[in-house]
């Protein structure tokens, strides 16, 4: 995907599978229009989430949060926590408690990643 976005200048074949590998080499390249494009990509994932699925809530979370970690950009976490902290989202039914369920799992960065 990063490689033919790459080639045509357009974001291609862009998927769940493979946006955190295209995301991460347009950053680590410095490929500044693609990383508009993904972070775009990953705005609409985040619009039409499905509210009721914590699969989807903790692939958007886990994606944030690996772009805080690795590549310092908070951007990310800030519309994933924008979006869940909605009276849409009922973060507090489905994300929270079974993400939570398992504390040892996570790290202390991604259980303060709020401030």
């Amino acid at each position: 995907c990063f490689v033919e976005s790459c080639y045509s200048g357009e974001l291609q074949n862009i998927t769940r599978t493979n946006f955190r590998d295209t995301n991460k080499m347009s950053n680590v390249f410095e490929v500044s229009w693609l990383v508009k494009r993904c972070f775009e990509y990953f705005e609409n994932l985040v619009n039409e989430l499905d509210t009721e699925s914590f699969e989807d809530q903790h692939f958007l979370f886990q994606e944030a949060m690996f772009m805080w970690v690795t590549l310092k950009n908070r951007n990310f976490v800030e519309v994933v926590i924008k979006k869940f902290s909605s009276e849409i989202v009922k973060c507090d039914r489905y994300f929270v408690p079974r993400y939570l369920s398992d504390l040892s799992s996570n790290t202390e960065q991604q259980l303060d990643c709020g401030y």
